[in-house]
């Protein structure tokens, strides 16, 4: 039995059915993974986005404290101005949401530990003009600001800006279009407005929350999974159709001896000539 399956076409079988299980399992992982990520993701925004606000220092003891993974949609609350200067203000670039592309309307709030870039909400693109269709007002004077920690964004350098735009909310970049008195940035995180004390009218739309489905990466990866099972059941399935086949075979008749093949003649030959 075994010289049956130690054959180049056998052998060769084997090696692609484990191939093809190693490609399996390993794509199962990958969803695996992405339903892990997912679902960690999905963890920290129920936990943190209705959460009672803490002081922004508590959540950031310096100005150069890095956001954790764990801490953002974080609810913060800090007390301090907004800097209302046409200098100040600003609009990020490229923005979808529901349906459309604009800008964030990017205001610096200063309090006595240093200034937070504050992320007020979506302003929808002028329908011909590459800037917004209206520009919110934005409240005056000492409030309390709430809202949620957001991780920094990567800068795009080599991109010109338009005067008072942005192209990502990265405090290196931002910095150079603020003027002095709204610098001392924090540079670890940024602030996405979900309430002021004092709100202006007509505000921008808030920035909407993070999906949290899981998607279907959990069942794709089983599917893979069992998909690899397919092939070594596929290979015994053909292995046993084989040695039934061998099995039912009529067996062939082995040849006579030369000498009884001689002996044989002679007789058929005496039978002749009788």
């Amino acid at each position: 039995m075994m010289r049956t399956f130690l054959t180049r076409q056998w052998l060769g079988a084997l090696l692609a059915v484990v191939v093809a299980m190693c490609v399996c399992g390993l794509l199962g992982y990958w969803q695996y993974q992405r339903y892990v990520g997912k679902s960690e993701r999905a963890e920290v925004v129920s936990r943190n986005y209705t959460a009672n606000p803490v002081p922004v220092g508590e959540a950031l003891p310096g100005r150069d404290t890095a956001l954790t993974e764990r801490q953002v949609w974080q609810r913060v609350a800090l007390r301090g101005h907004y800097c209302v200067s046409a200098d100040c203000v600003l609009y990020v670039r490229n923005r979808p949401q529901d349906g459309e592309v604009g800008f964030y309307q990017l205001v610096p709030f200063v309090t006595q530990n240093g200034t937070m870039l504050v992320n007020r909400g979506f302003v929808p693109a002028n329908a011909r003009l590459s800037i917004p269709a209206r520009e919110p007002a934005i409240p005056s004077g000492e409030i309390t600001l709430t809202g949620r920690l957001r991780k920094i964004e990567p800068e795009l350098p080599g991109r010109s800006n338009p005067p008072g735009q942005v192209q990502s909310i990265a405090p290196g970049e931002v910095a150079q279009s603020l003027p002095a008195n709204a610098q001392n940035l924090y540079t670890g995180a940024y602030l996405d407005m979900s309430a002021e004390s004092s709100p202006a009218p007509n505000p921008p739309r808030p920035v909407p929350k993070p999906d949290t489905s899981l998607g279907p990466h959990l069942s794709y990866a089983f599917q893979w999974w069992i998909f690899a099972l397919f092939f070594p059941g596929a290979l015994i399935y053909a292995g046993r159709r084989n040695l039934q086949e061998q099995s039912t075979a009529p067996v062939a008749p082995r040849p006579k001896p030369r000498s009884q093949r001689r002996r044989d003649e002679d007789e058929e030959d005496a039978i002749l000539d009788r």
